[in-house]
């Protein structure tokens, strides 16, 4: 088992990624102005599709779920390291830049999206 401090800073880095997800869908909205579709599919898709593990779905799925809409890492990866201990604190990292990156391109995106507005 792992500390509190560890398990919040992995519900920080989730809320993040989250945020970008839904802020990368929203920036969509200057081209194509109803995006309640798009929506259902990038936020509450991925939201379902996090709420199991990823083993669960084939390969080509998880890579999907790691990369492109990246919600492998909202709960199945930290949870490796809050429930079993795996991989090491290495993993939470790897989830705070995964976070990160999201975070910086979806606000890259949104400013890209302003100038077009």
């Amino acid at each position: 088992m792992t500390s509190v401090p560890w398990t919040l800073f992995a519900i920080g880095t989730e809320a993040i990624l989250l945020f970008s997800i839904g802020l990368a869908t929203a920036t969509v909205g200057f081209w194509i102005t109803r995006i309640a579709e798009l929506q259902n599919i990038t936020e509450d898709a991925a939201r379902t599709a996090a709420q199991y593990p990823l083993a669960l779905y084939p390969k080509w799925l998880q890579s999907l779920l790691l990369v492109v809409v990246p919600v492998g890492f909202v709960s199945y990866v930290p949870s490796l390291y809050i429930v079993r201990g795996e991989y090491g604190v290495w993993l939470l990292a790897g989830t705070a830049l995964a976070a990160l990156l999201c975070l910086a391109g979806s606000l890259a995106f949104w400013r890209y999206g302003l100038t077009k507005y």
